[in-house]
C-alpha cells in the first residue's frame, strides 16, 4: 500500500502546476491567456442589452423593501397567477436592486457581471492549474468553447451566479480530492445563499453527488476496505443531511421545494433556451466546436488513468444536457474548460500541441498582439462594456417598449394592460402600482398553466383568443408591431378609430403608436392620443 502511495504522489508531482510552470514561458502564457480573456468578452459584447428578467426580479425587491413583508402572493399580475408564487431568483433580484438601481445604475450593473466573470474564469483556471493544466492549453480551451460558452452571459441574469457557484464548487471539490475537509463548511453556506439566488443549485447538488460517488469509489479502490474507505469521505457523509436540511432556508419553506419538483420536470416547448443545441444561432459553428470538445474530452479518456479523471461522470451528464438545452450548453463549457485542458496537457495530443506554440514563440506573439487588439475594437466598437435598454423597433418582438411606457407614466394612466412574455416585467418596474400586466417573464413561478399558451394565441391573432380580454377584465393592450395582433387592429379598425376584435364583445381604440408598439384600450374609457413616427432612443439602465 505504501509503494501505491508513493507512486500516487509521485504522479501528483510530475503534473503539478508548479514543476510545469518552469517549462511552460511566463510570457508566452501570460500573453495566450490575456488574449483568450479579450476574446471572450469581444464573443459577450453585444451581449450587453438588459434582459428583462432582472426587472421583475427588481420589483419584488422594491416591494420587499418598500413593505417589510416578503410577498408570497403575486402582486403586479392580474391575470391568474399561483400562490404562493416563488420566485426562486429572489436574491439575485435583493442583490441587483440595492447594488444597481441608482443612477449610476449601469456602470454598476456592468461591474457585478465582469467581477462574476472573473471569479469564474479565475476559479476555473485554478482548479485546472491545481491538476497540473497547462495556462496554454487552458487558453485555447477558452476560444475553442466560446460558441457554446455564450449563452449563458446576458446582461444580466441569475444564471451568471450559478455559473460563478459551479466554478467556485469545483475549485472546493479540488480540496477535497487534496484530502482536505474544512471546505465542506463553507460549501453548505454557499448552497444556502446560492438556493435563494437561482434555483441552478441544483446543478451544483447533482455535482457533489456525483464527487462523492467518484470519491467513495476512489478511496475504496485504493483501500479496499470499508472503514478507511469511511474515514476519508466520513464529512461527505455528514454533508448529505445538512445540505438536504438547508433546502428549508428560504422565504417559502416546503412551497420551494413543491416548486422545484413541477420546474425540473415540466416542459417548455415555448421558450427558445429550452431547445436542442443545435437551435441556436450559428448552429453549425456551435455543434463543431461541441463535437471537437467531447471528441478531446473521449481522446483524454484513453490516456489518462480513470482515477485521474475526476470529474468526467459530470461532464459527461453536463455534455448531454447541452445537448438537450440550450440553457445548459454554458454549464457544459465551464466545467469542460475546468477540466479538460489539464487532463490533456499529459496526452500526447496536447504536448505536440504545447510544443508547436512554444517553439513559434515570434509568430505566437504576433497572432496573439492582432486578435487582442481586434478584439479590444470590437468590444469598444459595440460598447460592450455599456448595459441599455434596446427600444421595441418596427416590426419587431421582444424589446422593451419604452415610447409606450413613458406615454402610460406621463398620463397617469392605471388599469390592467395585457402585456407579453418580454415587456411585463419592465412594465411592472415603471408603472407598478398604477399598471398591473398579465405576463411577465417568470412564466411557471407566477402563472398558472394556459396562461402563456393563451397569450402567445392572443398575440399571434388566433380566432377568438381575444376572450382573455373579457375573461380577465383587461383595460389596455400593448402590442409590439411585429406580433401578428398589431396588423391585424389595425387593419380592422373604423372610421371612429375603433376595433371590435373577434372573441371580445367590447370595443377598442388605440391611444398611442410608434413604428414599434402600440396602445390599446377600452373604447369607453377617456385616455389621450398621440401618435408619432419617431422611434425613442435605447434607453439607460435602469430606466
Amino acid at each position: 500500500m505504501r509503494i501505491e502511495d508513493a507512486r500516487n504522489r509521485t504522479e501528483e508531482l510530475i503534473s503539478s502546476s508548479a514543476l510545469l510552470s518552469k517549462r511552460t514561458p511566463f510570457g508566452l502564457s501570460i500573453v495566450l491567456l490575456l488574449t483568450a480573456v479579450l476574446v471572450f468578452l469581444a464573443y459577450i459584447a453585444r451581449l450587453n442589452d438588459v434582459l428583462h428578467d432582472v426587472f421583475h426580479a427588481m420589483a419584488l425587491a422594491r416591494e420587499f423593501l418598500a413593505t417589510g413583508i416578503f410577498p408570497q402572493a403575486d402582486f403586479c399580475a392580474f391575470s391568474p397567477t399561483l400562490n404562493p408564487t416563488v420566485h426562486h431568483e429572489w436574491g439575485f433580484g435583493l442583490i441587483t436592486y440595492l447594488v444597481t438601481s441608482h443612477t449610476l445604475g449601469g456602470v454598476f450593473l456592468m461591474l457585478l457581471r465582469f467581477l462574476l466573470i472573473s471569479i469564474m474564469l479565475l476559479c476555473s483556471y485554478r482548479v485546472c492549474r491545481a491538476r497540473g493544466g497547462d495556462p496554454l492549453l487552458f487558453a485555447m480551451g477558452l476560444i475553442l468553447v466560446l460558441p457554446i460558452f455564450w449563452v449563458g452571459f446576458s446582461t444580466l441574469r441569475a444564471q451568471q451566479f450559478t455559473l460563478t457557484f459551479i466554478a467556485m464548487q469545483m475549485l472546493l471539490l479540488e480540496a477535497d480530492w487534496r484530502n482536505q475537509k474544512r471546505w465542506v463548511a463553507g460549501w453548505l453556506l454557499m448552497l444556502v445563499l446560492w438556493q435563494n439566488i437561482h434555483a441552478g443549485f441544483v446543478v451544483g447538488a447533482a455535482m457533489m453527488g456525483i464527487h462523492g460517488f467518484e470519491r467513495c469509489l476512489t478511496a475504496w479502490h485504493s483501500t479496499r476496505s470499508i472503514p478507511k474507505s469511511f474515514t476519508a469521505t466520513w464529512h461527505l457523509w455528514v454533508a448529505a443531511p445538512l445540505a438536504i436540511a438547508g433546502l428549508w432556508l428560504n422565504p417559502y419553506g416546503t412551497e420551494y421545494l413543491t416548486y422545484l419538483a413541477h420546474a425540473l420536470t415540466m416542459p417548455r416547448p415555448h421558450i427558445g433556451e429550452w431547445w436542442p443545441l443545435w437551435t441556436i444561432m450559428n448552429p453549425l459553428q456551435t455543434m463543431l466546436c461541441f463535437a471537437v470538445a467531447v471528441a478531446l474530452a473521449l481522446y483524454c479518456i484513453r490516456y489518462r488513468r480513470w482515477n485521474r479523471l475526476a470529474g468526467m461522470l459530470f461532464l459527461i451528464l453536463c455534455a448531454i444536457m447541452a445537448l438537450k438545452h440550450v440553457r445548459h450548453a454554458s454549464i457544459f463549457a465551464l466545467v469542460w474548460l475546468t477540466y479538460v485542458p489539464a487532463w490533456l496537457t499529459y496526452t500526447p495530443f496536447g504536448k505536440r500541441l504545447r510544443q508547436g506554440v512554444i517553439q513559434n514563440p515570434r509568430l505566437t506573439y504576433r497572432f496573439a498582439s492582432v486578435v487582442a487588439i481586434a478584439s479590444v475594437a470590437f468590444v469598444l466598437w459595440f460598447q460592450g462594456h455599456q448595459a441599455y435598454l434596446p427600444i421595441n423597433g418596427a416590426g419587431q418582438r421582444g424589446n422593451y417598449p419604452l415610447g409606450a411606457v413613458a406615454f402610460l407614466e406621463k398620463h397617469q394612466l392605471k388599469g390592467r394592460y395585457i402585456t407579453d412574455f418580454d415587456s411585463g416585467a419592465y412594465v411592472t418596474w415603471r408603472l407598478y402600482p398604477n399598471i398591473l400586466v398579465s405576463l411577465d417573464g417568470r412564466y411557471e413561478a407566477a402563472f398558472q398553466p394556459g396562461v402563456l399558451e393563451k397569450h402567445l394565441e392572443f398575440f399571434y391573432a388566433a380566432p377568438q383568443s381575444a376572450s382573455i380580454l373579457d375573461e380577465w377584465k383587461a383595460d389596455g393592450i400593448i402590442v409590439p408591431s411585429g406580433a401578428p395582433l398589431a396588423d391585424k387592429l389595425f387593419s380592422q379598425t373604423d372610421s371612429r378609430n375603433n376595433v371590435k376584435i373577434s372573441g371580445c364583445e367590447r370595443e377598442w381604440k388605440c391611444v398611442y403608436r410608434d413604428p414599434g408598439t402600440s396602445i390599446w384600450v377600452d373604447a369607453s374609457l377617456t385616455a389621450p392620443i398621440e401618435y408619432t413616427d419617431q422611434l425613442p432612443s435605447n434607453g439607460p439602465y435602469p430606466y
